[in-house]
């Protein structure tokens, strides 16, 4: 199913085309629905409700004030002691302080100001650059936080700085340690999430969030090797990767299948990669797609989707599917009682559909670490212009599974 887009031309501003043309349409006809968009599953709540205009009376409210006086927000006393007492360099201890007293040139804090900008986010073109926005909202920093070592997935959640950082007692309350550590790894990737900003508004710097990640974990490993410390937090988000026990080949006669997604340059370009094992651990397929998505969550569900067509082609009847995006995981094992996100509800729909064609199709997690050889095919695709189909005998093929030191050739039953 595709869009008619003389019929959107014919009814809608350009604008509003472009976001129409972003939705996902599913492979299989369904009748139309309606949907709340207070909820990130598109059901109408009445707390939904209260948020959404309490909301709307916040932004009106802001949008009339003229000086910075009024506009610094009521922070919570225990936020400002989490702050300078968080285990992070001076610098930044001022950069959030700042950053939660509406003290930051930001779009929106400048438009405020009355000073003649244009306040929407160049990244993204949000018609108001917040810094709620620049750290967590804006396509690129969730690209750079589903990218950390924490892989936190914020999906639609329109999270603010003070609620953030009002979280971290929870953190602390469940292991004060490690609780220390990834806060402190949170505020370097918050400092080098702005700092890319900026250098992408004054210099015309272009930092992909790869890099924004590995400059932020080297910055924080230097902090605490100074301190005699150089260990990652582990287990102590929800979000966290867990201990990695790498890839093993399925069990006679099922074929595994291995999904991944990426996105680069400021989520200009994204791209979904997929190889197909046997019990004996050897690659029947691997193909490369220079897929176009908004989300990593939303990329995981096609490349997931992707494939499971092609398997009923290729007459497979049981197959695994590994994937490192709990998330999505989570939401198939429910089945229909599943509640996803709107913008992947359409995919989700037809994964589901498609599952119950094969004669056994497992949904299995599996950690970013073990996922290798389906990551490297994701990013290979950003540089190529269609989706590709390696030949498994090429030699960077096999040596890319060979690297899976976990894969122990199982014999045929």
């Amino acid at each position: 199913m595709v869009w008619k887009e003389e019929e959107l031309n014919k009814w809608f501003h350009p604008d509003d085309i472009r976001v129409i043309l972003e939705v996902q349409l599913p492979l299989f006809p369904k009748e139309d629905i309606q949907i709340w968009g207070g909820t990130q599953n598109g059901i109408f709540t009445v707390k939904s409700a209260y948020h959404f205009l309490c909301n709307q009376q916040a932004l009106k409210d802001k949008l009339k004030a003229s000086s910075s006086g009024t506009l610094i927000p009521q922070v919570p006393k225990p936020v400002w002691k989490l702050i300078w007492g968080c285990k992070t360099i001076p610098k930044i201890k001022t950069f959030l302080w700042k950053a939660c007293g509406f003290g930051l040139a930001t779009g929106e804090g400048l438009h405020h100001r009355q000073i003649t900008v244009d306040p929407a986010c160049h990244r993204c073109s949000e018609p108001i650059e917040s810094i709620d926005h620049i750290l967590f909202q804006c396509e690129f920093a969730r690209a750079v936080w589903f990218g950390s070592p924490l892989t936190i997935n914020f999906g639609s959640e329109n999270m603010t700085l003070v609620e953030w950082i009002s979280s971290w007692t929870k953190l602390l309350a469940k292991d004060k340690a490690n609780g220390h550590l990834v806060i402190s790894l949170c505020s370097f990737l918050c400092w080098f999430i702005w700092k890319a900003r900026n250098n992408s508004i004054f210099n015309q710097t272009t930092t992909s969030p790869s890099a924004v990640c590995s400059m932020a974990v080297k910055a924080y490993e230097e902090f605490w090797s100074s301190k005699g410390d150089t260990a990652l937090p582990n287990q102590a988000s929800p979000h966290s990767t867990p201990t990695v026990q790498g890839w093993t080949p399925p069990p006679y006669p099922s074929m595994k299948l291995n999904c991944d997604a990426s996105i680069h340059g400021e989520g200009k370009l994204s791209s979904i990669g997929f190889v197909v094992r046997n019990s004996t651990g050897l690659c029947t397929l691997a193909v490369s797609d220079p897929l176009h998505f908004t989300t990593p969550l939303q990329g995981e569900a096609l490349a997931i989707r992707s494939r499971l067509l092609h398997a009923l082609g290729d007459c497979i009847e049981d197959i695994m599917v590994e994937s490192d995006c709990k998330e999505l995981l989570d939401l198939l094992s429910r089945g229909k009682d599943s509640s996803p996100p709107i913008y992947i509800l359409p995919i989700v729909e037809d994964i589901v559909y498609l599952s119950t064609m094969f004669c056994k199709c497992q949904f299995v997690y599996i950690p970013r670490l073990s996922n290798v050889v389906a990551d490297t095919l994701a990013k290979k695709a950003l540089s190529i212009t269609g989706m590709t189909t390696w030949p498994v005998s090429s030699s960077w093929i096999i040596n890319l599974c060979k690297g899976d030191t976990m894969c122990k050739p199982r014999s045929s039953e």
